[in-house]
C-alpha cells in the first residue's frame, strides 16, 4: 500500500472530517477537551508548528501534529479515520509516526500527550512511540 505524507492543511482536515473520524477519537476529544473533534482538530491545526496529512492510496487516513503547550513543551496529537486501524496500514503509520516524533524531539525538549485511558489504540500508539504511560493518573 502506497503511503504519502504531506504538510497538512485545513483542506486536509475538512476532508478527514467529511470522510469520517474513528469513534475512539470522537470520545477522546470530548473527554479531554470538553468539545467535539471538529473543534479539537481546528485548534490543533491552528496551533501546530508542524502537522502532517497521512494518505493511503490517495485517501486521507490521519492527521498528526505537534503544538507548543503553554510551558513551551511539545504536545503531540493524532486524529484518524477507522481505516488507520487496519493491520496493513496501522503498522506502517506507526513506523512513520516515529520519524515525525524524532524530528519534533529536535525542536522540543519534552514531548507529551493527554489521552483517554479507555482509548486503547491511542495508548498502544503512544507506547509504540516510546512514551511513558502514567496509568496511576488517568
Amino acid at each position: 500500500m502506497k503511503l504519502t505524507f504531506t504538510p497538512a492543511s485545513n483542506t486536509d482536515a475538512a476532508e478527514l472530517m467529511e470522510r469520517g473520524i474513528r469513534q475512539s477519537d470522537w470520545r477522546e476529544c470530548l473527554k479531554v477537551t470538553g468539545g467535539g473533534v471538529g473543534t479539537a482538530l481546528r485548534l490543533a491545526m491552528a496551533v501546530s508548528s508542524l502537522a502532517v496529512a497521512m494518505r493511503a492510496e490517495g485517501r486521507i487516513v490521519a492527521l498528526l501534529g505537534v503544538a507548543a503547550d503553554p510551558a513551551g513543551q511539545g504536545m503531540i496529537w493524532l486524529i484518524a479515520h477507522d481505516e488507520a486501524e487496519n493491520p496493513g496500514l496501522a503498522i506502517p503509520l506507526a513506523r512513520a509516526s516515529r520519524h515525525f516524533v524524532s524530528h519534533w524531539q529536535r525542536r522540543f525538549k519534552r514531548l507529551h500527550n493527554v489521552a483517554d485511558p479507555e482509548h486503547a489504540v491511542s495508548l498502544r500508539w503512544l507506547t509504540w512511540l516510546g512514551f511513558y504511560i502514567d496509568r496511576e493518573n488517568p
